[in-house]
């Protein structure tokens, strides 16, 4: 399976947050999203993505350009 691969740098209560426009593009690829924090990693199967889960619903706005995108929220569960 393909997958994209994003790096995290923290963890919200458990969980792995991806910006929205990441998971979309997955999904669009039909891809899935290995994740990876602190040498650890784990796969987000397409069907995991297209289930996905919001603590927040508030939209951020990115430091290097005016995009705006919210956070898509997955339980960690490292695969090593």
């Amino acid at each position: 399976m393909l997958t994209k691969k994003v790096k995290i740098k923290k963890l919200f209560l458990g969980h792995v947050s991806i910006r929205d426009y990441i998971v979309e593009k997955a999904i669009k690829k039909e891809q899935g999203i290995t994740v990876s924090y602190e040498g650890m990693k784990m796969v987000i199967s397409l069907e995991q993505l297209k289930h996905r889960f919001q603590f927040h619903q508030q939209r951020f706005c990115s430091k290097f350009s005016e995009k705006k995108y919210e956070l898509i929220d997955f339980k960690w569960k490292p695969n090593e």
